[in-house]
């Protein structure tokens, strides 16, 4: 018996997001609130790694394609510089980061727990000319969550719960974290800086997901929340803007996703990599979460690039949508049919092999029906560890 969305409490700030949460909420509706209460909670440790893991990589990685070091960079993926979240090509990546940030500036990466509305991670890179030159992690229980808002006195751990608005807790908090950046590294005091504010669930949502044309999606349905779905405020986004990417994702979904694919990995479909420590920890500490998030999902098929495109999310704006809530189609995302990649037609004998990477050399021009074989894979692995198929 699945468990039904009425039992969500009214105070979890996204309760009403749960319809937008793909990877989540099959979890939340086979095994309850109390184990997805928990399981989320306990997750923001594994993002912290993550996140450690996926900078240095890239930073390495980053350093030999500018020092013509690494073989291949435009077959060879890594995560965006900051956050360290979108799978990006190395061979893309300084310019995209520059093109997004400008020459040089701070970026603060910040989680707020969905139950408590307290922050509880916050990681901050200085980038110039697209590379992070200093970087730091922020964890619950360090003392910069106790430093205070110099106008207001709350704390910035407290700041998400005293402020009225999501985007008005991510512009306190810059105001908050401005003081130690120019503390720490005051030769930058005078850089622009901008803070990435959202719900845990909403990072371990999208830390889920394997197809990076759905990881832009899912970006956008983030948001858009408001303005698209109906929701009460965006449950990601940038404090303040910056303009190029304001204007990406002021476009429709499907266009966002083809600007992203194009700027992040020049429309090619990868299938992202989850590191092999983090695929480990689930396994023995959250084997239901390795179930659901991952076999369940590579059992089902990663969807084409054109079917992400044309794919039709829930119309949670219609008022009835919540009423008398049971599982029915109204909360199932429409793709089109038969528009899937099985491992098996690639060849790929396990979910831990997919799970190491996989670039294909297929995009939203092979529409959909594509031939899919191994010959479409490109490269497997990322970064140093990166194996091309040629």
């Amino acid at each position: 018996m699945p468990h039904n969305f009425s039992e969500l409490p009214d105070d979890v700030e996204t309760k009403l997001a749960m319809p937008l949460y793909n990877h989540i909420w099959p979890v939340f509706k086979e095994l309850g609130w109390e184990f997805y209460e928990h399981s989320v909670k306990t997750l923001t440790d594994l993002i912290y790694d993550l996140l450690k893991v996926r900078l240095d990589e890239a930073i390495l990685v980053s350093k030999k394609v500018i020092d013509g070091a690494l073989p291949q960079p435009d077959k060879t993926m890594c995560f965006m510089l900051h956050p360290p979240i979108v799978p990006t090509r190395t061979d893309l990546m300084q310019g995209t980061m520059k093109l997004l940030y400008g020459d040089s500036l701070d970026c603060s990466f910040q989680l707020v727990d969905d139950f408590k509305k307290e922050m509880l991670f916050i990681f901050n890179a200085h980038l110039e000319d697209g590379i992070p030159v200093d970087w730091w992690i922020v964890g619950q229980n360090d003392d910069v969550m106790e430093r205070r808002h110099m106008k207001s006195g709350v704390k910035i751990k407290d700041i998400p719960k005293k402020e009225k608005t999501f985007k008005k807790a991510g512009i306190r908090v810059i105001e908050a974290l401005e003081d130690v950046r120019n503390e720490r590294t005051p030769q930058w005091g005078t850089s622009p800086y901008l803070g990435s504010i959202s719900w845990i669930t909403t990072a371990v949502n999208i830390t889920f997901e394997t197809s990076c044309w759905e990881n832009h999606a899912l970006f956008w349905d983030a948001v858009n929340a408001k303005e698209k779905y109906g929701l009460k405020e965006f449950l990601a986004g940038f404090t303040p803007w910056p303009p190029l990417l304001r204007t990406m994702f002021g476009m429709p979904r499907p266009k966002y996703c083809l600007r992203g694919a194009g700027l992040f990995s020049d429309l090619q479909l990868f299938i992202t990599t989850l590191h092999e420590n983090a695929r480990e920890w689930l396994k023995n500490d959250f084997p239901e979460l390795w179930r659901i998030g991952y076999i369940e999902q590579f059992a089902k098929g990663i969807p084409l690039p054109a079917a992400t495109m044309e794919c039709k999310t829930t119309n949670t704006k219609d008022k009835k949508f919540f009423e008398n809530v049971e599982f029915d189609e109204r909360w199932e995302w429409k793709y089109p049919k038969h528009t899937r990649i099985m491992l098996e037609d690639l060849g790929i004998d396990s979910v831990d092999e997919a799970l190491n990477g996989i670039l294909l050399d297929i995009t939203h021009h092979d529409g959909l029906e594509a031939d899919i074989s191994p010959k479409r894979i490109i490269s497997q692995g990322m970064g140093e560890n990166t194996v091309f198929r040629d």
